[in-house]
């Protein structure tokens, strides 16, 4: 098992004619949803078989922008930290 973390931070800006979507191809473990200053922040959590870690996706909307983080090698209380600290 790796300590290795990462974090990544995607942005896209909303249009009628765009379409942004991620592929996952790791299998879902649990999906849950956190409200956090009235936004619904959808989170997922997936298993790395290759090396047993695991991956977070937290995906919002805020001010007609969406937002995907992915976090790799976080436990759960490092990537609830993450998000609690996000600001809105």
């Amino acid at each position: 098992k790796s300590d290795e973390k990462t974090l990544i931070c995607m942005m896209w800006t909303n249009y009628r004619a765009a379409s942004t979507g991620i592929d996952v191809e790791d299998p879902l473990v649990k999906e849950t949803c956190k409200e956090l200053a009235g936004t619904t922040i959808h989170i997922k959590e997936y298993l790395i078989e290759e090396n047993q870690t695991t991956r977070w996706r937290a995906e919002f909307e805020y001010q007609n922008v969406q937002y995907f983080m992915i976090m790799d090698g976080f436990t759960q209380q490092e990537m609830e930290k993450t998000v609690e600290n996000l600001y809105f």
